[in-house]
């Protein structure tokens, strides 16, 4: 059943509320809208559920590569997959995060509890891709069971 949980949350996972201080310093013009785009994502829209942001920080086609293989979600789509993630009580914890332009990386650990009570984790590398300041593709690693410490 937790890996049912972990495949779950690697459909909704980079979203989530990451202390501020962990997002890269900016460059640039470019880097710096894009860090404001995740700052709002994780902040905002997942850390407080504002979910009428999401139109405004994804594409309007926003390709998710992860376990369960490659999908293309809208907006609105995705604005309910959150919905639902939220419901789990996911907890993350960032290690580290990075930018290059228009790709952002992260590393985190994952924790929860299924609707049955049992505790589920993971860790992840996020690799996210912008499109004009908009979440338009992000690649998905999940590793339950590794043992990184949290930082």
């Amino acid at each position: 059943m937790a890996r049912l949980y972990i495949l779950l949350f690697s459909l909704l996972l980079p979203y989530q509320a990451i202390a501020e201080d962990l997002l890269p310093i900016p460059k640039n013009e470019t880097e710096a809208r894009n860090v404001e785009t995740m700052r709002l994502w994780l902040s905002r829209v997942w850390a407080e559920g504002q979910l009428e942001l999401v139109p405004k920080l994804v594409a309007a086609e926003y390709v998710r590569h992860g376990p369960q293989g490659t999908r293309v979600v809208t907006p609105e789509s995705y604005s309910e997959e959150i919905a639902a993630g939220r419901k789990l009580g996911l907890k993350f914890v960032t290690h580290s995060t990075t930018i290059d332009g228009d790709m952002m990386w992260g590393r985190f650990s994952t924790y929860g509890t299924s609707p049955s009570g049992e505790k589920f984790e993971s860790r992840n590398v996020q690799i996210y891709r912008f499109e004009r300041g908009k979440l338009a593709e992000t690649w998905s690693l999940n590793q339950p069971g590794t043992a990184w410490e949290d930082q």
